[in-house]
Protein backbone atom coordinates (compact mmCIF):
# COMPACT_ATOMS: atom_id res chain seq x y z
CA UNK A 1 0.00 0.00 0.00
CA UNK A 2 1.77 3.53 -0.73
CA UNK A 3 1.16 5.55 1.95
CA UNK A 4 2.30 8.54 0.63
CA UNK A 5 0.81 9.48 -2.86
CA UNK A 6 3.02 10.91 -5.30
CA UNK A 7 2.31 14.24 -7.60
CA UNK A 8 4.43 15.21 -10.39
CA UNK A 9 6.80 18.19 -10.02
CA UNK A 10 5.71 21.57 -11.40
CA UNK A 11 7.99 23.09 -13.90
CA UNK A 12 8.95 25.57 -11.34
CA UNK A 13 10.27 23.30 -8.97
CA UNK A 14 12.91 21.98 -11.52
CA UNK A 15 13.85 25.47 -12.29
CA UNK A 16 14.07 25.64 -8.49
CA UNK A 17 16.91 23.49 -8.54
CA UNK A 18 18.53 24.58 -11.04
CA UNK A 19 19.04 27.83 -9.35
CA UNK A 20 20.59 25.93 -6.46
CA UNK A 21 23.29 24.53 -9.52
CA UNK A 22 23.89 28.38 -10.78
CA UNK A 23 24.89 29.88 -7.16
CA UNK A 24 28.75 29.66 -7.43
CA UNK A 25 29.44 27.62 -10.99
CA UNK A 26 27.86 27.23 -14.49
CA UNK A 27 25.51 24.03 -13.84
CA UNK A 28 25.91 20.82 -16.27
CA UNK A 29 22.56 18.84 -17.23
CA UNK A 30 23.42 15.41 -15.08
CA UNK A 31 21.51 17.37 -11.66
CA UNK A 32 24.59 17.61 -9.83
CA UNK A 33 26.30 20.31 -8.48
CA UNK A 34 29.77 21.24 -8.93
CA UNK A 35 32.45 21.90 -6.34
CA UNK A 36 32.61 25.08 -4.48
CA UNK A 37 36.41 27.08 -4.64
CA UNK A 38 37.76 27.51 -1.51
CA UNK A 39 41.03 28.09 -1.78
CA UNK A 40 44.67 28.61 -3.80
CA UNK A 41 48.03 28.55 -3.32
CA UNK A 42 51.28 29.00 -5.12
CA UNK A 43 52.99 31.49 -7.52
CA UNK A 44 55.59 31.21 -10.12
CA UNK A 45 59.23 31.00 -8.92
CA UNK A 46 61.59 28.61 -6.70
CA UNK A 47 60.63 29.31 -3.21
CA UNK A 48 58.96 27.37 -0.44
CA UNK A 49 55.40 27.47 -2.32
CA UNK A 50 56.20 28.55 -5.23
CA UNK A 51 56.07 26.58 -8.62
CA UNK A 52 57.85 26.06 -11.82
CA UNK A 53 54.64 24.21 -13.92
CA UNK A 54 53.55 21.85 -11.04
CA UNK A 55 52.23 18.18 -12.81
CA UNK A 56 50.73 16.23 -10.14
CA UNK A 57 48.99 15.98 -6.60
CA UNK A 58 48.19 14.11 -4.17
CA UNK A 59 47.02 13.68 -0.21
CA UNK A 60 47.66 11.35 2.62
CA UNK A 61 45.47 9.86 5.42
CA UNK A 62 46.25 12.97 7.57
CA UNK A 63 45.12 15.69 4.86
CA UNK A 64 48.12 16.66 3.49
CA UNK A 65 49.25 17.91 -0.16
CA UNK A 66 51.95 16.47 -2.01
CA UNK A 67 53.07 18.67 -5.05
CA UNK A 68 55.64 17.55 -7.95
CA UNK A 69 56.99 20.75 -8.75
CA UNK A 70 58.16 19.45 -11.86
CA UNK A 71 60.64 22.25 -13.35
CA UNK A 72 62.05 22.95 -9.95
CA UNK A 73 62.96 18.70 -9.72
CA UNK A 74 61.09 18.66 -6.36
CA UNK A 75 58.44 17.58 -4.13
CA UNK A 76 56.82 19.78 -1.98
CA UNK A 77 54.19 19.26 0.86
CA UNK A 78 52.01 21.23 2.33
CA UNK A 79 48.77 21.30 5.00
CA UNK A 80 45.50 20.80 3.74
CA UNK A 81 44.84 24.65 3.78
CA UNK A 82 48.47 25.05 1.72
CA UNK A 83 50.60 25.82 4.22
CA UNK A 84 54.39 24.92 3.58
CA UNK A 85 55.57 22.23 5.22
CA UNK A 86 58.65 20.53 3.49
CA UNK A 87 60.62 19.71 0.44
CA UNK A 88 62.57 17.85 -0.89
CA UNK A 89 64.46 16.76 -4.36
CA UNK A 90 66.70 18.64 -6.89
CA UNK A 91 67.87 17.91 -10.37
CA UNK A 92 70.22 14.92 -11.31
CA UNK A 93 70.38 11.02 -11.44
CA UNK A 94 70.84 10.50 -7.59
CA UNK A 95 69.07 8.73 -5.12
CA UNK A 96 66.05 11.61 -4.25
CA UNK A 97 67.02 13.71 -6.93
CA UNK A 98 64.79 13.92 -10.06
CA UNK A 99 64.59 14.85 -13.73
CA UNK A 100 61.01 16.54 -14.96
CA UNK A 101 59.16 14.07 -12.22
CA UNK A 102 55.43 14.31 -13.36
CA UNK A 103 53.41 11.94 -10.89
CA UNK A 104 53.48 10.46 -7.28
CA UNK A 105 50.81 8.97 -5.52
CA UNK A 106 50.33 8.15 -1.72
CA UNK A 107 50.03 4.17 -0.02
CA UNK A 108 48.02 3.66 2.90
CA UNK A 109 51.13 4.23 5.53
CA UNK A 110 51.77 7.45 3.97
CA UNK A 111 54.59 6.47 1.53
CA UNK A 112 55.39 8.45 -1.27
CA UNK A 113 55.89 7.31 -4.69
CA UNK A 114 57.38 9.55 -7.46
CA UNK A 115 57.06 9.19 -11.26
CA UNK A 116 60.83 10.00 -12.09
CA UNK A 117 59.86 10.68 -15.45
CA UNK A 118 63.40 11.36 -17.46
CA UNK A 119 65.21 9.06 -15.15
CA UNK A 120 62.79 6.04 -16.41
CA UNK A 121 62.55 5.16 -12.85
CA UNK A 122 60.11 5.03 -9.39
CA UNK A 123 61.27 6.31 -6.14
CA UNK A 124 59.67 6.06 -3.08
CA UNK A 125 59.77 7.87 0.32
CA UNK A 126 58.59 8.22 3.52
CA UNK A 127 56.10 10.89 4.16
CA UNK A 128 59.10 13.70 4.99
CA UNK A 129 60.68 12.70 1.87
CA UNK A 130 63.77 10.24 3.13
CA UNK A 131 64.51 8.32 0.41
CA UNK A 132 63.81 4.57 0.59
CA UNK A 133 63.42 2.24 -2.77
CA UNK A 134 63.89 3.09 -6.77
CA UNK A 135 63.32 0.93 -9.47
CA UNK A 136 63.35 1.22 -13.52
CA UNK A 137 66.00 2.01 -16.03
CA UNK A 138 64.93 3.01 -19.74
CA UNK A 139 63.48 0.38 -21.64
CA UNK A 140 60.89 -1.48 -22.81
CA UNK A 141 61.33 -5.19 -21.10
CA UNK A 142 59.07 -6.10 -17.86
CA UNK A 143 60.11 -3.72 -15.21
CA UNK A 144 61.81 -1.33 -17.63
CA UNK A 145 60.24 2.44 -18.34
CA UNK A 146 60.17 4.93 -21.08
CA UNK A 147 59.23 8.08 -19.74
CA UNK A 148 56.25 7.09 -16.86
CA UNK A 149 54.11 9.72 -16.47
CA UNK A 150 52.15 8.76 -12.97
CA UNK A 151 51.88 5.54 -10.56
CA UNK A 152 48.74 4.89 -8.18
CA UNK A 153 48.96 2.57 -5.13
CA UNK A 154 46.02 -0.27 -4.77
CA UNK A 155 44.78 -0.93 -1.09
CA UNK A 156 47.63 -3.86 -0.90
CA UNK A 157 50.25 -1.55 -1.79
CA UNK A 158 50.51 -2.72 -5.07
CA UNK A 159 51.81 -0.11 -7.68
CA UNK A 160 50.88 0.50 -11.10
CA UNK A 161 52.17 2.98 -13.11
CA UNK A 162 51.54 4.63 -16.28
CA UNK A 163 54.32 3.33 -18.14
CA UNK A 164 53.64 6.59 -21.63
CA UNK A 165 55.89 5.97 -24.27
CA UNK A 166 55.44 2.52 -24.03
CA UNK A 167 52.00 2.40 -23.94
CA UNK A 168 51.27 0.06 -21.58
CA UNK A 169 50.55 0.00 -17.29
CA UNK A 170 53.06 -2.21 -15.28
CA UNK A 171 52.27 -3.62 -12.23
CA UNK A 172 54.80 -4.09 -9.24
CA UNK A 173 54.52 -4.58 -5.34
CA UNK A 174 55.77 -1.96 -2.92
CA UNK A 175 59.48 -3.13 -2.96
CA UNK A 176 59.73 -2.65 -7.32
CA UNK A 177 59.28 -6.18 -7.91
CA UNK A 178 57.34 -6.67 -11.01
CA UNK A 179 54.14 -8.53 -11.59
CA UNK A 180 52.31 -7.78 -14.78
CA UNK A 181 51.82 -5.90 -17.73
CA UNK A 182 49.68 -4.74 -20.07
CA UNK A 183 48.71 -2.76 -23.23
CA UNK A 184 50.55 -2.07 -26.66
CA UNK A 185 49.89 1.38 -29.08
CA UNK A 186 46.37 1.41 -30.49
CA UNK A 187 43.29 2.59 -30.21
CA UNK A 188 41.61 -0.91 -29.27
CA UNK A 189 40.42 -2.33 -25.77
CA UNK A 190 43.37 -2.29 -23.67
CA UNK A 191 45.50 -0.46 -26.11
CA UNK A 192 46.67 3.21 -25.46
CA UNK A 193 48.34 6.11 -26.94
CA UNK A 194 50.31 8.10 -24.39
CA UNK A 195 48.94 7.04 -21.24
CA UNK A 196 49.56 9.73 -18.67
CA UNK A 197 47.19 9.19 -15.44
CA UNK A 198 46.41 6.11 -13.48
CA UNK A 199 44.30 5.32 -10.63
CA UNK A 200 42.67 2.77 -8.58
CA UNK A 201 39.41 2.24 -6.72
CA UNK A 202 38.27 0.55 -3.65
CA UNK A 203 37.62 -2.70 -5.39
CA UNK A 204 40.90 -2.78 -6.84
CA UNK A 205 39.85 -1.35 -10.90
CA UNK A 206 42.47 0.51 -12.72
CA UNK A 207 41.49 3.92 -14.01
CA UNK A 208 43.78 4.92 -17.06
CA UNK A 209 43.86 8.65 -18.54
CA UNK A 210 44.28 7.43 -22.40
CA UNK A 211 45.37 10.47 -23.21
CA UNK A 212 45.93 11.09 -26.87
CA UNK A 213 43.02 8.53 -27.35
CA UNK A 214 40.54 11.07 -25.51
CA UNK A 215 39.03 8.59 -23.57
CA UNK A 216 39.19 6.38 -19.69
CA UNK A 217 40.04 3.05 -19.80
CA UNK A 218 38.90 0.85 -16.99
CA UNK A 219 40.59 -2.56 -15.86
CA UNK A 220 40.56 -4.90 -13.37
CA UNK A 221 43.79 -5.11 -10.87
CA UNK A 222 45.53 -7.74 -13.58
CA UNK A 223 44.56 -5.91 -16.43
CA UNK A 224 41.16 -7.40 -17.75
CA UNK A 225 39.54 -4.80 -19.90
CA UNK A 226 36.11 -3.35 -18.04
CA UNK A 227 34.89 -0.69 -19.63
CA UNK A 228 36.08 2.72 -21.51
CA UNK A 229 34.61 5.83 -22.46
CA UNK A 230 35.34 9.69 -24.18
CA UNK A 231 36.19 10.95 -27.49
CA UNK A 232 37.43 13.97 -28.57
CA UNK A 233 35.56 17.15 -28.05
CA UNK A 234 34.62 19.36 -25.50
CA UNK A 235 30.90 18.45 -24.51
CA UNK A 236 30.06 16.70 -21.44
CA UNK A 237 32.17 12.82 -21.40
CA UNK A 238 34.37 14.19 -23.81
CA UNK A 239 38.23 15.23 -23.45
CA UNK A 240 40.95 17.29 -24.95
CA UNK A 241 44.09 15.37 -23.73
CA UNK A 242 42.98 13.63 -20.63
CA UNK A 243 46.35 14.09 -18.03
CA UNK A 244 45.30 12.54 -15.05
CA UNK A 245 42.45 10.41 -12.73
CA UNK A 246 41.58 10.28 -9.59
CA UNK A 247 38.51 8.26 -7.89
CA UNK A 248 37.14 9.05 -4.36
CA UNK A 249 35.58 7.41 -1.74
CA UNK A 250 32.63 6.47 -3.52
CA UNK A 251 34.51 5.56 -6.72
CA UNK A 252 33.16 8.22 -8.07
CA UNK A 253 36.19 9.11 -11.24
CA UNK A 254 37.38 12.62 -11.37
CA UNK A 255 39.56 13.69 -14.84
CA UNK A 256 42.13 16.44 -15.56
CA UNK A 257 40.35 17.49 -19.21
CA UNK A 258 43.83 19.26 -19.57
CA UNK A 259 42.58 20.51 -23.07
CA UNK A 260 39.59 21.86 -21.87
CA UNK A 261 40.63 23.62 -18.70
CA UNK A 262 38.43 21.88 -16.58
CA UNK A 263 37.32 18.79 -14.37
CA UNK A 264 35.01 16.26 -15.28
CA UNK A 265 33.42 13.39 -12.32
CA UNK A 266 31.72 10.30 -13.41
CA UNK A 267 30.24 7.51 -11.89
CA UNK A 268 32.36 4.03 -12.01
CA UNK A 269 30.94 3.12 -15.54
CA UNK A 270 31.71 5.91 -17.40
CA UNK A 271 28.18 8.42 -16.51
CA UNK A 272 28.55 12.03 -16.73
CA UNK A 273 28.07 13.39 -13.11
CA UNK A 274 29.48 17.26 -13.32
CA UNK A 275 32.18 19.60 -14.57
CA UNK A 276 33.63 22.64 -13.70
CA UNK A 277 36.49 25.10 -14.87
CA UNK A 278 36.89 27.21 -17.78
CA UNK A 279 40.51 28.69 -19.63
CA UNK A 280 41.73 31.75 -17.07
CA UNK A 281 43.42 33.31 -14.19
CA UNK A 282 40.74 33.74 -11.78
CA UNK A 283 39.13 31.07 -8.98
CA UNK A 284 37.74 27.81 -10.32
CA UNK A 285 39.43 28.64 -13.95
CA UNK A 286 42.34 26.85 -15.22
CA UNK A 287 45.38 26.93 -17.67
CA UNK A 288 45.94 23.24 -18.02
CA UNK A 289 44.47 21.88 -15.36
CA UNK A 290 46.68 18.41 -15.17
CA UNK A 291 46.04 16.81 -12.26
CA UNK A 292 43.68 16.20 -10.17
CA UNK A 293 43.17 14.16 -6.20
CA UNK A 294 40.86 14.12 -3.74
CA UNK A 295 41.22 14.03 0.58
CA UNK A 296 39.62 11.61 2.76
CA UNK A 297 36.90 14.60 3.18
CA UNK A 298 36.16 14.83 -0.36
CA UNK A 299 38.09 17.81 -1.27
CA UNK A 300 39.23 18.14 -4.43
CA UNK A 301 43.02 19.37 -5.00
CA UNK A 302 43.41 20.72 -8.46
CA UNK A 303 47.42 21.56 -9.89
CA UNK A 304 46.99 24.55 -12.06
CA UNK A 305 50.01 23.96 -14.37
CA UNK A 306 50.70 27.08 -16.27
CA UNK A 307 48.78 29.26 -13.30
CA UNK A 308 51.67 27.73 -10.97
CA UNK A 309 49.08 27.00 -8.15
CA UNK A 310 46.89 24.34 -6.51
CA UNK A 311 43.71 25.03 -6.17
CA UNK A 312 41.40 23.22 -3.61
CA UNK A 313 37.19 23.07 -3.76
CA UNK A 314 34.39 21.51 -1.86
CA UNK A 315 32.90 18.04 -2.33
CA UNK A 316 30.68 18.32 -5.41
CA UNK A 317 27.03 18.04 -3.86
CA UNK A 318 24.56 15.36 -5.43
CA UNK A 319 21.00 17.06 -6.26
CA UNK A 320 18.39 15.12 -4.78
CA UNK A 321 14.94 15.63 -6.08
CA UNK A 322 12.76 16.32 -3.49
CA UNK A 323 8.92 16.33 -3.03
CA UNK A 324 7.29 18.15 -0.34
CA UNK A 325 3.64 16.44 0.68
CA UNK A 326 1.54 18.01 3.83
CA UNK A 327 -1.82 15.84 3.27
CA UNK A 328 -4.11 16.43 0.36
CA UNK A 329 -2.02 20.34 -0.10
CA UNK A 330 1.25 19.08 -1.87
CA UNK A 331 3.78 21.48 -0.77
CA UNK A 332 1.13 23.56 1.44
CA UNK A 333 2.89 24.68 4.74
CA UNK A 334 1.49 26.36 7.54
CA UNK A 335 4.31 27.69 9.59
CA UNK A 336 2.39 28.27 12.64
CA UNK A 337 1.73 24.25 12.59
CA UNK A 338 2.91 22.14 15.58
CA UNK A 339 2.34 19.21 13.02
CA UNK A 340 5.39 17.85 10.94
CA UNK A 341 6.14 17.58 7.33
CA UNK A 342 6.71 15.14 5.08
CA UNK A 343 9.12 14.81 2.91
CA UNK A 344 10.49 12.18 0.12
CA UNK A 345 13.72 12.11 -1.25
CA UNK A 346 13.19 10.73 -4.64
CA UNK A 347 15.44 7.82 -6.56
CA UNK A 348 17.15 8.57 -9.22
CA UNK A 349 19.84 8.38 -12.18
CA UNK A 350 21.91 10.70 -9.79
CA UNK A 351 21.22 9.57 -6.38
CA UNK A 352 19.56 6.24 -4.71
CA UNK A 353 17.80 7.62 -1.78
CA UNK A 354 18.69 4.33 0.01
CA UNK A 355 22.21 5.50 0.75
CA UNK A 356 21.16 8.72 2.18
CA UNK A 357 22.42 8.45 6.11
CA UNK A 358 19.06 10.02 7.36
CA UNK A 359 20.57 11.41 10.45
CA UNK A 360 22.53 13.85 8.64
CA UNK A 361 19.38 15.22 7.01
CA UNK A 362 18.49 18.95 7.55
CA UNK A 363 15.53 20.78 5.95
CA UNK A 364 14.26 24.41 5.98
CA UNK A 365 14.04 27.91 5.04
CA UNK A 366 18.36 27.50 4.38
CA UNK A 367 18.81 23.79 4.18
CA UNK A 368 20.22 23.44 7.77
CA UNK A 369 17.78 23.70 10.53
CA UNK A 370 15.65 20.70 11.14
CA UNK A 371 16.23 17.01 11.67
CA UNK A 372 14.04 14.17 11.36
CA UNK A 373 11.65 12.72 13.76
CA UNK A 374 11.22 9.89 11.51
CA UNK A 375 12.76 8.13 8.36
CA UNK A 376 11.22 5.05 6.46
CA UNK A 377 12.13 3.45 2.98
CA UNK A 378 9.18 3.09 0.80
CA UNK A 379 8.58 3.44 -3.14
CA UNK A 380 6.88 6.82 -2.91
CA UNK A 381 6.19 6.96 -7.00
CA UNK A 382 5.93 3.24 -7.51
CA UNK A 383 8.93 3.33 -10.33
CA UNK A 384 10.19 0.27 -8.72
CA UNK A 385 13.15 2.17 -7.15
CA UNK A 386 12.93 2.48 -3.16
CA UNK A 387 13.07 6.48 -1.84
CA UNK A 388 13.08 7.64 2.04
CA UNK A 389 10.58 9.51 3.44
CA UNK A 390 11.39 11.84 6.13
CA UNK A 391 8.81 13.70 8.83
CA UNK A 392 10.15 16.86 10.28
CA UNK A 393 8.61 19.38 13.06
CA UNK A 394 7.35 21.98 10.92
CA UNK A 395 8.09 24.76 13.51
CA UNK A 396 11.56 23.73 13.60
CA UNK A 397 11.98 24.33 9.80
CA UNK A 398 12.28 27.89 10.52
CA UNK A 399 10.01 28.32 6.97
CA UNK A 400 8.10 31.81 7.46
CA UNK A 401 4.74 33.44 6.24
CA UNK A 402 5.81 34.52 3.18
CA UNK A 403 8.72 31.73 1.82
CA UNK A 404 8.28 29.95 -1.50
CA UNK A 405 11.06 27.51 -1.21
CA UNK A 406 12.63 25.11 1.08
CA UNK A 407 16.02 23.61 1.29
CA UNK A 408 17.53 20.32 2.40
CA UNK A 409 21.11 18.95 2.51
CA UNK A 410 22.50 15.97 4.01
CA UNK A 411 25.01 13.40 3.24
CA UNK A 412 25.27 10.12 2.06
CA UNK A 413 26.84 6.96 4.39
CA UNK A 414 29.66 7.06 2.10
CA UNK A 415 29.89 11.02 3.20
CA UNK A 416 28.62 12.43 -0.16
CA UNK A 417 27.08 15.82 -0.15
CA UNK A 418 23.45 16.22 -1.10
CA UNK A 419 21.41 19.37 -1.75
CA UNK A 420 17.86 19.53 -2.35
CA UNK A 421 15.35 22.32 -3.05
CA UNK A 422 11.24 22.35 -3.62
CA UNK A 423 8.99 25.39 -3.83
CA UNK A 424 6.36 25.53 -1.09
CA UNK A 425 2.97 27.73 -0.56
CA UNK A 426 2.28 29.07 2.92
CA UNK A 427 -1.29 29.48 4.73
CA UNK A 428 -2.25 30.50 7.62
CA UNK A 429 -0.56 33.24 8.14
CA UNK A 430 -3.44 35.84 8.43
Amino acid sequence: MNLYPYTRRSLYRAILVALILSLTFAVAANAESPPTFIAEWGSYGRGDGQFMYPSDVATDSSGNVYVVDTYNSRIQKFDSDGTFLAKWGSRGTGDGQFRYPSGLAVDRWDNVYVADTSNNRIQKFDSDGTFLAKWGSSGSGEGQLKFPMDVAVDRWDNVYVADASNNRIQKFDSDGTFLAKWGSRGMGNGQFNLPSGVAVDSSDNVYVADASNNRIQKFDSDGTFRTEWGSYGSGDGQFSGPSSVAVDSSDNVYVADMGNNRIQKFHSDGMFRTQWGSYGTGDGRFRDASSVALDSSGNVYVADKKNNRIQKFSSPAIIAEIDIKTGGNPNTINPRSRGRIPLAILTTDALDATTVDPTTVRFGATGTEARPVKSALEDVDDDGDTDMILHFKTRDTRIKCGDNSAFLSGKTFGGERIEGADDVRTVGCR
